[in-house]
């Protein structure tokens, strides 16, 4: 599918998981550029890593507080 989202700019929060990490995969797989946000950074870094397969992925994460 075609969404002419290529080289677009997207900022997707929640995405380590369900509906965020969707968007994400969606969004990065018609081309566009993402950066995943969560507040849990190990979940975020393996979502990041799986998702980096098709490029354009970018992740910011903050360390979760003990």
């Amino acid at each position: 599918m075609d969404l002419g989202l290529k080289d677009k700019v997207a900022v997707v929060t929640g995405a380590d998981s369900g509906i965020g990490r969707a968007t994400a995969e969606l969004l990065v797989r018609e081309g566009a550029k993402v950066t995943i946000l969560d507040k849990t950074s190990e979940t975020l870094q393996q979502a990041a890593a799986e998702l980096k397969i098709w490029r354009n992925i970018y992740c910011s994460g903050r360390p979760h507080p003990a």
